[in-house]
């Protein structure tokens, strides 16, 4: 038997048939109060407002810095003010507007309010307790008209210089017609800031018995009204409550809790509401009741509560001043509209699994589809089918029974099959025609095992340089975990460091007053976790999808919207979906349609930060979310199988996602903003912007999100005995440098000292030298900007270790580039390390920026290059950023490190778009080296020298044959019920724009630069594919990106699919993999 908990605490009515006009007014105020708080949450007009300032600062200097250039620099600056001017008044405008809701929401909450009192003096009595209190302020009328007037300025000037700007665009013939009228404008702005703005110097609004017959009869009316609940398990009634009156709240205090011993799973459990008057019950509404988790483990005390929300079409009229239920109700001279309300409420419960005597939670079993293997093994038995001899059941396991499907195709004739020795020993044998249910698993034969042997040893020995990069990154893996784990040791956990109690008060108790406090305790509920603290492991993984924008465009369809019908064509929706994917779980959001579509939905995920006792975590442990565009067509009639059943075909095209690292949702505890999607290199049948276009910010795919964990893990320190490799007066310095940084930021993560594998403190500056970059960036060297590309491409080619451990402290484990060569394994700080030291060899002046950003959180490294204008390099995903980028992904820059010195960020912002990189400015960026501590020469980690081994192209070669057959294997393994043929011909095409791809020679914005028989296969077929670009880490790797793109999912029978693949080399065993995976289906002529 099991026990089955469910506690009825609480009933609230939101709407009752009994709620007279001072009711309904007053809920309508709560509702305005509620959205006022969430509004003055998020204050929205505050941050955009932050903003407007920002690039208001950042246009004045770029005018400044227009009239002191010279001639051929200004078409650039020109462009930039274009750019943050229209950036002003989209701002402006956001701004304006939220200051508008907020102002219109504070005037319905003051008019509501002044109708409550209205309504309470006519009269003359007061029903509820609901009082609003608003505080008024003094403000400085003077200071508040300047800066308001300022800003109307600030207008009007953006106006004229839009004028002028679009004067100097037109004919000169126009100009004359076209002149800025500044009065007009003055006006216009003025006008409409007082319609939507508060006006300078104006403060907060100030607003400063007995009952009638009707009001009497109502209130005994509500004395009399009893409410009673029935609980139902799997439709049988069970039990009651008792029947309790309503108060004059319209709340009714259950405080009962049923135990029920159930022998299986519930199939459902509801209760019933009824109603009564003192004569009759009447029926409000039903509700369904969660069902508890069926977690072993799950702790039994800790019980959440749930409400559960529900509504009534029960009508009632009353004589009285109750409004009713199910009828029209008016209420226009409260400035509410006429509307018909009915019954709702909530009603509080919590379900659980009862304990049994050894304390552990009374849980059935779920029934599962399957048969037990018990079950299984006696159907075998009955049948008398047994194995044609001893030795074919070595393996001895459970027989399983296997089900039918619909045959998909004839993989072999019926004389093929009798045949077949087996078939026919085992048919003889059991005396009966023998069927696919009755075969039982048995050994291969040796020699088939002994070929498989030699061919996997063949296979392995083909690639006995990627087996000894491997070996070393596991002996690697293995010395950082240890390194890891003795620096991040924790002390052992008190019930003080636990729980979250008040300080006992330092006053005498008497006998009797302590006898009483001791009392009163039995009666408090149990005290509360701290922050951190989870009982069973189990954390809230909240991710809110606000919107994106950009999305990219299919080039066989004209118009991005929800439908798209053309003559007799069958009807298509297009809308977007995002799937989001955790160790394994994954969940999706609700659909958006649309070229910028909008969800604000949030998902919740319980997830189990650590999966080990020593609270580590992989580094591969990522939040993904995968955007989806799903297109449903409607099937014709005469192609279903029922005419009365409507059919949709729908088929799923993978745009691209975005990948945050656990470490970085730990750290940062929340995650708000926009994050750039990682779109595939190529989308086939997709617009692709322009190179040119692709530079500027907003031309880019990006998605609004939020995520934050809930409860926030609790994070300790790390130790604080220490090999130091520094000298102790650097050490000492260097400590003292960093706590008087943190007193001025103290969330910034400053940087001075990492440890090396040997768990020796490194100064930075040590991890940079000159060093000469492969031959394959010398050769660039002339063009210093394709040199600094190829190089963080290249750089980040070399994958990224997913198997090391990560805890939540910040532990900064860096490798010299010798041993991050060996391995072939680097991690964010390995990466740029290694791309600015081959910058510094070949004389480019770049810097390596320390921080924090929205995927790797406090791990982030990025390299700053000075060229002729400033350059954000990602080594870790090969892209490079514009200084005035927001979408940057480094929010936080915290210190710039060059090969002699440290540069502590000291500005406001940390976002390069809002940075001076001035590091000769003091009050900026504060050095390490000053006068307190002369500078020192230090001799760097890294070595002089750098052998680079040559390309092996035969490996090369060997490795795309290898990926060409475990990809195509895989994709017929991922389609059981289908027969997947692949296009040859069309591989072998792709296969050449792969290859100018690697080569540059291709620009995708353009199908002309494509091969003729390119061509001739968009018009034939409808494609869809995409190509991925990634250095070669494992098998694995490249088969997770393919299966989670869902692109096995297309069902169509006439569908093909064409698989290229390019494997290119580079010198110290770097490879470029590349991998198209496209769906083609032949168009039929009209």
């Amino acid at each position: 038997m099991f026990e089955l908990v469910i506690t009825l605490s609480k009933l609230m009515f939101t709407h009752h048939s009994l709620f007279s006009k001072e009711d309904v007014l007053c809920r309508r105020l709560l509702e305005l109060y509620n959205v006022f708080q969430s509004r003055l949450r998020e204050n929205l007009s505050y941050h955009y407002a932050q903003q407007l300032a920002l690039v208001r600062t950042r246009f004045h200097e770029c005018k400044i810095d227009l009239e002191t250039s010279d001639s051929e620099s200004v078409a650039e600056r020109e462009n930039k003010i274009e750019m943050l001017l229209s950036e002003c008044r989209e701002l402006r405008r956001r701004r304006n507007e939220e200051e508008a809701k907020d102002h219109l929401l504070l005037q319905k909450i003051v008019s509501t309010w002044n109708n409550i009192k209205r309504l309470r003096k006519v009269q003359r009595y007061t029903t509820t307790s609901f009082k609003l209190t608003l505080q008024k302020y003094e403000v400085d009328a003077e200071s508040d008209k300047d800066a308001w007037k300022a800003d109307l300025l600030d207008d009007l000037e953006e106006r004229e210089f839009e004028n002028k700007d679009k004067q100097a665009k037109d004919d000169v013939s126009c100009k004359d017609n076209n002149a800025f009228d500044g009065n007009a404008a003055w006006t216009e702005i003025c006008k409409e800031a007082l319609r939507s703005r508060r006006n300078p110097g104006l403060t907060s609004a100030s607003v400063a018995s007995n009952s009638n017959r009707e009001e009497k009869s109502r209130r005994q009316q509500i004395t009399k009204h009893k409410v009673m609940l029935k609980l139902f398990y799997n439709g049988k009634e069970v039990c009651s409550t008792a029947s309790r009156p309503l108060n004059l709240d319209f709340c009714v205090a259950l405080g009962s809790s049923y135990s029920l011993l159930v022998k299986e799973w519930p199939k459902s459990i509801t209760l019933k509401l009824y109603e009564s008057t003192g004569y009759d019950w009447n029926y409000l509404a039903t509700l369904g009741v969660p069902l508890p988790s069926d977690r072993a483990d799950n702790n039994c005390e800790a019980d959440e509560v749930s409400e559960i929300e529900f509504s009534s079409e029960l009508r009632a009229i009353y004589a009285n001043s109750g409004v009713g239920a199910g009828e029209l109700v008016r209420l226009e001279e409260f400035g509410i509209p006429a509307f018909i309300p009915h019954i709702s409420g909530v009603l509080r419960l919590s379900v659980r699994w009862g304990k049994g005597k050894d304390g552990n939670p009374l849980v059935p079993v779920r029934k599962n589809a399957r048969l037990s293997e018990t079950e299984a093994k006696n159907d075998a038995d009955k049948k008398g089918i047994e194995p044609p001899s001893a030795q074919a059941n070595v393996m001895s396991t459970p027989s399983v029974r296997l089900s039918l499907q619909p045959m998909v195709c004839e993989l072999d004739t019926k004389e093929g099959t009798n045949r077949n020795a087996i078939y026919r020993i085992m048919s003889h044998h059991s005396g009966k025609t023998f069927s696919e249910s009755q075969f039982t698993m048995s050994t291969k034969i040796d020699e088939d095992i002994r070929e498989y042997d030699v061919q996997v040893s063949n296979e392995l020995s083909e690639y006995k340089e990627l087996e000894t990069c491997r070996c070393l990154a596991e002996k690697a893996q293995s010395v950082r975990f240890c390194l890891l784990h003795w620096l991040t040791h924790h002390k052992q956990q008190t019930y003080d460091t636990i729980v979250s109690r008040e300080k006992e008060s330092a006053f005498h108790l008497t006998s009797e007053q302590s006898l009483r406090t001791h009392r009163r305790s039995f009666a408090q509920p149990p005290l509360p976790l701290k922050g951190g603290m989870s009982i069973d492991g189990q954390f809230r993984l909240l991710v809110g999808i606000n919107r994106c924008n950009n999305v990219p465009a299919r080039s066989d369809r004209n118009v991005i919207g929800a439908k798209v019908f053309s003559g007799t064509k069958p009807l298509k929706q297009i809308k977007y979906v995002f799937i989001v994917r955790f160790r394994g779980k994954w969940t999706q959001s609700t659909f958006a349609d649309g070229p910028n579509p909008i969800w604000n939905q949030t998902i919740s995920m319980m997830i189990r930060l650590f999966s080990s006792a020593q609270m580590g975590f992989k580094a591969s442990d990522s939040l993904r979310l995968d955007l989806f565009e799903q297109e449903s067509t409607e099937i014709p009639k005469d192609l279903r199988k029922d005419d009365h059943t409507v059919c949709h075909k729908i088929e799923r095209r993978w745009l691209g996602y975005v990948k945050i690292s656990l470490s970085s949702i730990i750290a940062q505890k929340r995650l708000y903003g926009s994050f750039e999607l990682a779109t595939p290199k190529w989308l086939l049948n997709y617009q692709v912007q322009k190179e040119k276009q692709r530079l500027q910010p907003f031309n880019r795919c990006y998605a609004h999100l939020s995520i934050r964990i809930e409860p926030i893990p609790h994070i300790g320190q790390v130790a604080i005995r220490l090999f130091h490799g520094e000298d102790e007066q650097l050490i000492s310095y260097g400590q003292s440098w960093l706590k008087s940084l943190c007193k001025r930021h103290r969330y910034r993560n400053y940087v001075a000292f990492v440890f090396d594998m040997h768990g020796r403190s490194v100064f930075v500056p040590r991890y940079l030298r000159r060093i000469q970059p492969p031959p394959e960036v010398v050769s660039l060297k002339s063009n210093k900007r394709a040199a600094v590309l190829f190089a963080c491409r290249l750089v980040s080619l070399i994958p990224k270790d997913n198997d090391v451990i990560v805890k939540p402290e910040v532990v900064q484990i860096w490798s010299t580039i010798e041993e991050t060569l060996q391995t072939m394994r680097a991690q964010e700080a390995e990466h740029a390390t290694l791309l600015c030291c081959w910058l510094l060899g070949l004389e480019i002046p770049c810097f390596l920026l320390l921080g924090t950003d929205a995927c790797n959180g406090p791990y982030a490294a990025y390299v700053m290059v000075k060229l002729s204008q400033i350059l954000i390099c990602n080594p870790s995903t090969g892209k490079v950023y514009e200084r005035n980028d927001p979408l940057c992904p480094i929010w936080d820059v915290a210190c710039a490190v060059g090969p002699d010195n440290i540069w502590a960020n000291m500005q406001k912002s940390g976002h390069p778009t809002s940075l001076s990189f001035n590091f000769t400015n003091s009050v900026y960026w504060v050095p390490f080296w000053s006068k307190q501590f002369e500078q020192r020469q230090l001799s760097s980690v890294q070595p002089e020298n750098v052998t680079y081994s040559l390309p092996n192209m035969e490996m090369s070669l060997k490795l795309e044959t290898r990926l060409r057959k475990v990809v195509t294997e895989h994709l017929m393994k991922w389609r059981p019920e289908s027969l997947t043929r692949f296009n040859r011909f069309a591989g072998q095409c792709f296969r050449e724009v792969l290859v100018k791809l690697e080569e540059g020679t291709v620009d995708l914005s353009s199908t002309a630069l494509f091969p003729g028989t390119v061509k001739s296969l968009f018009s034939s077929y409808k494609i869809f594919g995409f190509a991925i670009n990634q250095g070669f880490l494992a098998e694995e790797d490249i088969l997770d990106t393919v299966a989670m793109s869902d692109i096995c999912n297309f069902t169509d029978s006439s569908t093909e699919f064409a698989l290229a693949v390019y494997v290119h080399g580079y010198s110290c065993s770097v490879y470029s993999v590349w991998l198209l995976v496209g769906c083609l289906t032949k168009i039929r002529p009209l």
